[in-house]
């Protein structure tokens, strides 16, 4: 149905094209970012637990996750 749709609007042949510029730009982007992030952020997310119920059963909470 979406097909078409655009198919039906006339002079769409670029818009494959720019959607996937605008993906690719995204995906560069965020690489950027990562190889840009403060190494010492990064040290610090690696040492977050990944279940919390276990950092919660030692602090003693009573609440259920």
């Amino acid at each position: 149905m979406i097909s078409e749709f655009i198919t039906s609007i006339a002079h769409t042949t670029w818009l494959p094209a720019a959607m996937l510029v605008i993906a690719m730009l995204a995906f560069a982007a965020v690489i950027v970012w990562v190889v840009r992030l403060d190494k010492e952020i990064v040290r610090e997310l690696e040492r977050l637990p990944l279940d919390s119920t276990v950092t919660e059963l030692t602090r003693g909470d009573d609440r259920h996750v």
